[in-house]
C-alpha cells in the first residue's frame, strides 16, 4: 500500500526570527529531498536572487521553486514594500501545487508576512489548507502566526533570539541577508 494514502498529511507552521526561519526552511526542504519525497516551494516574500540557500538545492529534480517576481528586498516587518499582484500569483502558485498532489510537501514561505501585509486573506490560506489531499504536509512558514492558521496546524514552532553579542557582525554562510532586508530587533 502507498504510505501516502496511509498517513494524514500535516500542517505545520515555522514562525519567528528571519534567520532561524530561513535555517529551517533549508533544513526541512533538504530532509524532506533526503527522504526521497517530491517538495514544492512556493516564496512570497521573496524574489528570485534571494534564494540564498535554495539556489544549491534548486538543482534537484523533486525540488520546484515558485519565487517571486519582486524587485525589492522585502523586510518582513516594515510592510513598505511587495507586490500585491505578485502575492495572488503566489496563491494561485500554492493552490495548483497543494491540490495537484503532485508533491508530498508544499512550503508556503514567508506567507504569514504576505497575510500581515494585507496581500493574502488569512481565510483564503485557511480554505486552501483544508482542502490539500490525506498524505501531503505543508509547511506555513513567515513572521507571525496568525489566529485562525494556529488553530487549523498540527504543530506550531516559534523562534527568538535570545542574545546577541554586542556589534557581531554575519557571518555570510551562517545568517547573511542583505543590508536592505535586515530586521532590527
Amino acid at each position: 500500500m502507498d504510505e501516502s494514502a496511509q498517513r494524514q498529511g500535516q500542517i505545520s507552521i515555522y514562525a519567528g526570527e528571519v534567520r532561524a526561519r530561513t535555517a529551517m526552511e533549508l533544513g526541512l526542504v533538504a530532509h524532506a529531498l533526503g527522504q526521497h519525497q517530491r517538495v514544492c516551494v512556493v516564496q512570497f516574500m521573496r524574489c528570485k536572487d534571494g534564494l540564498g540557500g535554495l539556489d544549491i538545492l534548486d538543482q534537484r529534480p523533486d525540488l520546484t521553486l515558485r519565487s517571486s517576481e519582486i524587485s525589492e528586498q522585502f523586510c518582513a516587518t516594515c510592510s513598505t514594500f511587495g507586490d500585491q499582484l505578485s502575492a495572488l500569483k503566489k496563491m494561485q502558485d500554492a493552490r495548483e501545487a497543494i491540490v495537484s498532489e503532485s508533491f508530498d510537501v508544499v512550503v508556503l514561505s514567508e506567507i504569514t508576512s504576505a497575510i500581515a501585509c494585507g496581500f493574502v486573506e488569512e481565510q483564503e490560506v485557511v480554505s486552501l489548507l483544508r482542502q490539500r489531499p490525506a498524505g501531503t504536509d505543508v509547511v506555513v512558514i513567515g513572521a507571525c502566526v496568525q489566529p485562525r492558521l494556529g488553530e487549523l496546524a498540527d504543530s506550531v514552532t516559534e523562534t527568538i533570539l535570545i542574545e546577541r553579542k554586542g556589534d557581531v557582525v554575519e557571518s555570510m554562510g551562517i545568517e547573511y541577508w542583505r543590508e536592505s532586508s535586515q530586521v532590527s530587533s
